[in-house]
């Protein structure tokens, strides 16, 4: 559900990550509905959907970074004999 509880639908979610993936926006892919004949998606439809993606894709971004920054930890205490040689 977004905002207001209202239940978004699957298809604009797919279409928002599929313009984030590319670097488009609502605009450009407004133009190319046009072009198939398709109803345009209003802007405010758009910036729900962005909004909702945004937030999932920043949490797996930070759990990422937490991940590799636990990795990389482990890996210089592991190998710290090797790079005190270097130093």
């Amino acid at each position: 559900k977004g905002p207001n509880n209202k239940y978004l639908f699957d298809n604009n979610t797919k279409a928002v990550i599929g313009c984030l993936s590319y670097g488009t926006g609502n605009t450009h892919f407004n133009k190319l509905l046009v072009e198939m004949n398709i109803p345009e998606l209003n802007w405010h439809t758009y910036k729900t959907h962005e909004m909702e993606v945004a937030k999932k894709v920043e949490y797996v971004a930070r759990e990422n970074c937490m991940a590799a920054a636990i990795q990389e930890r482990k890996l210089t205490i592991e190998n710290a004999a090797k790079l005190e040689n270097f130093l």
